[in-house]
């Protein structure tokens, strides 16, 4: 079965966000998936979108988050 490259796992999550100055924690790098949508559970682990990780630590968005913020201030 041929791994996906620009998946993630939570240990590669940190150690990519340890190498732009960060420190997150695994359950940091969970909630960011949650909040941000940079990953989802597939198989009971977690699959980090490693472009969208990126993005996240420069400061950056993209369409997906920002629709799911949206969502979230009509819940409000």
């Amino acid at each position: 079965m041929k791994r996906d490259s620009n998946k993630l796992n939570t240990k590669q999550a940190i150690e990519l966000a340890n190498s732009f100055g960060e420190s997150p924690t695994r359950q940091t790098i969970i909630n960011w998936c949650e909040d941000y949508n940079i990953g989802s559970k597939v198989g009971g682990q977690w699959r980090i979108n490693k472009k969208r990780l990126k993005l996240l630590l420069q400061g950056k968005t993209w369409q997906s988050s920002e629709k799911k913020s949206t969502k979230n201030q009509n819940k409000k």
